[in-house]
């Protein structure tokens, strides 16, 4: 995957990604990612990082997997929200 497969992503359907979390603080970039509704990842401690962006602190399975899944289960059982498509790019080790 490259920088340009999510420019391409987000000029068609400005999905949310999973970011790592410094993400969220980068000048215009910061700002995007949040609008975009991001989950942020911080890589040195995955768990906890995913469970706080998600609100799922204490949550059983509030690793990564576990944000997305809440998002997930959100999206469905309250399409009100209008919460952001979620596209995920698989990561290969040492990257």
């Amino acid at each position: 995957m490259s920088w340009a497969d999510i420019l391409i992503q987000m000029a068609r359907y400005f999905p949310a990604f999973v970011a790592r979390d410094g993400t969220q603080n980068l000048p215009m970039i910061g700002l995007i990612s949040r609008r975009m509704q991001c989950i942020y990842v911080d890589r040195e401690k995955k768990a906890p990082a995913a469970a706080a962006a998600a609100g799922t602190a204490g949550v059983s399975g509030a690793g990564v997997s576990g944000a997305v899944k809440r998002r997930m289960l959100l999206t469905q059982q309250h399409p009100e929200q209008e919460l952001r498509p979620m596209l995920l790019f698989p990561e290969v080790g040492g990257m």
